[in-house]
């Protein structure tokens, strides 16, 4: 049973939100100890006044007991002990068993911690409920004007989260791999530098600046159909060359597949310990943790630890889990457009007329790239020949290999058309010109 206040009461100083409960209870209680009939006068006043000479409560004033009286020399403010003292709300609290012994008198509630904060409550919301007086099950207060939640259940955000990768037409998914002996790196990233989705995918064994041998890179472009490569072979040197891929190797290089993966298994197998709305370095954010079964490395592993953060518009922030002896740390970002991985298109490149601009460093500056691209190409051909190709630009130096000879099968197997170096040629900083046609 709930009762409900017609009265605006959040201008009520605490202090006497007692008397205005007392009333409330004895105007519509009709559980143990009610009276057939109470009279309405003469309750707030008698509370209000905080003190009582031990004469049988005005009529309208009594609460009904919900308990039996408490023992003697355990009333009065909360953490004390005798037998008198005073409560929160200014009652005398003298042992003297209520009504009992008085024919006539009604039962007095005993104000204790827990009603007060049920008054304090009603001064806040206007509303109470019995079991929240009674300390029971659904003692919080409840509230009519509680603001809406940005985000969903826990189910509901994977499925907007995976819906984000699913449907996006940019994004950077980096997956660092510890443990279980190995340190990988891998990246994932989705744009349409030229219009069309090209997806790069990056496995870099060891320290990601200075990749170790068996380091690769791939690029798939899927309305062509054509797949490029670079192996790294220790350090950030080695070229794109063309591939022939197979069925499964288009799907490696399509990098939906390898970061929808964990989010299709938590929507399958998630099992919920705790959902908390807060932040995730600055940003609003949706933090759920639980277990799933957990695919890694062409296995899967039940009951693996897991903990996500979404942001407000649905899209992943953040993933953890751990796998195999493995621990796996996915970070997203990207979705409104990246600056850095690919870097757009360029026209007027000798021999193959256009090319991609593909840094080798994740913090390499689209800007500082292209400016750099863009001024070699603007140097007059007859002043590139004279130089082999090869110029220095502002910080940068920019060379077309192999040199142009007017036909551009002479690249053979070769997918880039040169690069520009920040630094000396060799740099491990470059922004390769990558050709996809």
């Amino acid at each position: 049973m709930a009762y409900a206040s017609p009265d605006d009461t959040s201008g009520i100083a605490t202090r006497d939100l007692g008397a205005r409960l007392r009333g409330i209870l004895a105007d519509g209680w009709s559980g143990a100890g009610a009276r057939p009939a109470v009279a309405e006068a003469g309750g707030a006043e008698a509370g209000e006044s905080g003190e009582s000479d031990g004469a049988p409560p005005a009529p309208g004033t009594a609460a009904p007991a919900l308990a039996g009286p408490e023992p003697a020399g355990t009333t009065g403010t909360t953490g004390t002990t005798g037998t008198t003292g005073t409560t929160d709300d200014g009652i005398d609290g003298t042992d003297e068993t209520p009504s009992a012994g008085r024919p006539g008198a009604l039962p007095t509630a005993i104000v204790t911690a827990s009603s007060m904060a049920a008054a304090i409550a009603i001064g806040a919301a206007g509303f109470l409920t019995a079991a929240a007086f009674a300390g029971g099950p659904g003692a919080a207060p409840e509230s009519s004007s509680a603001p809406e939640s940005p985000f969903g259940t826990a189910d509901e955000a994977v499925a907007e989260a995976a819906e984000k990768l699913r449907t996006g037409e940019s994004y950077r998914a980096v997956a660092d791999v510890g443990g279980a002996g190995a340190v990988r790196h891998r990246e994932y990233i989705l744009a349409e530098p030229d219009g069309d989705p090209v997806f790069q995918s990056r496995t870099l064994e060891g320290d990601p600046e200075q990749p170790a041998a068996g380091s690769t890179a791939r690029i798939h472009r899927p309305d062509t159909g054509l797949l490029i490569s670079r192996d790294f072979g220790g350090g950030s040197q080695g070229r794109y060359h063309s591939a022939s891929p197979s069925a499964a190797e288009t799907a490696w290089g399509d990098s939906r597949a390898p970061v929808l993966d964990p989010f299709d298994a938590l929507a399958d197998t998630m099992r919920v310990d705790e959902r908390i709305e807060g932040e995730l370095n600055g940003t609003t954010a949706l933090h759920v943790s639980g277990t799933f079964t957990a695919p890694a490395e062409g296995t899967e592993h039940t009951g693996a630890p897991f903990e996500l953060w979404t942001g407000e518009p649905g899209h992943p922030l953040r993933l953890t889990y751990t796998a195999g002896g493995a621990e796996y740390e996915w970070t997203f970002s990207g979705f409104g457009g990246l600056d850095s991985r690919m870097c757009g298109a360029v026209d007027g490149v000798p021999d193959v007329e256009r090319a991609l601009l593909v840094p080798t460093l994740a913090d390499t500056s689209c800007e500082d790239a292209r400016t750099a691209v863009e001024d070699y190409l603007a140097i007059p051909e007859p002043q590139q020949q004279a130089q082999s190709y090869v110029a220095e630009v502002g910080e940068w130096t920019c060379r077309l290999l192999p040199v142009p000879d007017g036909d551009a099968g002479t690249r053979g197997s070769g997918a880039d058309a040169g690069a520009c170096y920040r630094g000396d040629i060799g740099s491990p900083e470059r922004v390769d010109l990558v050709v996809m046609d």
